[in-house]
């Protein structure tokens, strides 16, 4: 196993070359046109925060600066980390929807453009690398499954400035200790993926579902309600104590459903 891991840490290193470098040629006009542009577009943002629109385009990759690398998501953990949840403008309604443990992290390693898209790299490779060992048999067929998985095209989130890489890296580590039945591994992994994204109450409905089944074949009401207790535990501290910061700054006990106003055309429980 430890081979293994060897040979993903270098071939992570060697797609994360081969990346920057397809970014970085794509940046000149002559390749950007003579290959990807003439089966491509690009998307640009125009306008303002008030009114924009977004935009189909043919133009060559952008240079990674520090005026241009922080869009999108990015913008609001960026400020989640410089400012917490404090502010009353909008965009501090809009960042309630962002959850604290990854912008926490940012701001302890203190990175900036463009160190921190290494940062959350390195970050979803140490998380896929756990989850492939975790399941993988350690053989080429496990290497190659590892390989695609860094190569999928929605990989590229995980570059990014955003939360999915730190989501991936924590639940991997609450799994591995659910595996290895190391609870405290399980509730530090557990509490932290909890922090991180909103998706709690779905994977507390899994696992739900997973004891439930289990409590079909053995019928132990005493073990299945243990069970449930202690896996539950570290989801439910993490999402109470989100709701908590959240209601420190807001005064709103619901802020995160508050703040998905801002996202009309996206489904929710308390979205009008």
């Amino acid at each position: 196993m430890v081979k293994q891991t060897g040979l993903k840490i270098r071939i992570s290193a060697g797609l994360a070359c081969l990346f920057l470098l397809i970014f970085f040629l794509l940046q000149n006009p002559f390749i950007y046109y003579s290959t990807l542009g003439r089966i491509s577009d690009n998307y640009v943002h125009v306008g303002n925060e008030k009114k924009f629109e977004i935009i189909s385009v043919k133009k060559p990759f952008e240079k990674i600066t520090a005026s241009n690398c922080y869009r999108w998501d990015a913008v609001l953990f960026k400020v989640v980390k410089e400012n917490g949840y404090s502010g009353t403008d909008k965009q501090f309604k809009e960042r309630l929807d962002y959850y604290p443990l990854y912008p926490v992290v940012w701001k302890l390693v203190a990175l900036d453009s463009p160190l921190v898209f290494l940062f959350s790299y390195l970050i979803f490779i140490f998380g896929l690398i756990l989850l492939s060992n975790l399941f993988g048999e350690g053989n080429s067929t496990d290497v190659l499954l590892f390989t695609v998985g860094i190569l999928l095209p929605t990989v590229t989130s995980f570059y990014l400035p955003y939360a999915e890489s730190l989501f991936l890296l924590s639940f991997a580590v609450a799994l591995r200790g659910l595996f290895q039945k190391k609870y405290g591994l399980f509730f530090i992994g557990a509490y932290a993926f909890a922090l991180t994204r909103p998706a709690v109450l779905i994977y507390m409905t899994a696992l739900a579902a997973a004891d439930l089944r289990y409590f079909i074949s053995h019928r132990n009401v005493r073990y299945f309600v243990k069970e449930l207790a202690l896996k539950a535990a570290p989801f439910v501290a993490g999402f109470l104590s989100v709701t908590a910061v959240q209601y420190y700054y807001s005064g709103s006990w619901t802020a995160y459903f508050d703040a998905q106003i801002f996202w009309p055309a996206e489904s929710g429980l308390f979205n009008t």
